[in-house]
C-alpha cells in the first residue's frame, strides 16, 4: 500500500513538472544545477582542484604515506 501511494505521489509530481516546463527546460535546469554543484571543485578538464578540502586531505594522506 505504501509503495502504491508513493508511486501515485511521484506520478502527480511528474505531471506537475511536465505541465510547468518542457523537456528542454528541465534538461537545462538539471545541467545548470550540476554545473553549479561542480563549479569550483574541478577545472575545465574535469580535474579536481587542489584547493578542495577533500583533495587537500587526500594529498596529505599520500604525502604521509610516502614519508614512511
Amino acid at each position: 500500500m505504501i509503495i502504491r501511494s508513493w508511486g501515485l505521489l511521484m506520478a502527480q509530481k511528474q505531471e506537475q513538472v511536465s505541465r510547468s516546463m518542457t523537456f528542454t527546460e528541465f534538461s537545462e535546469s538539471c545541467r545548470a544545477k550540476f554545473a553549479e554543484t561542480m563549479n569550483g571543485t574541478r577545472d575545465h578538464q574535469g580535474n579536481h582542484l587542489l584547493t578542495d578540502p577533500k583533495v587537500k586531505h587526500q594529498l596529505k594522506l599520500h604525502k604521509d604515506d610516502l614519508e614512511r
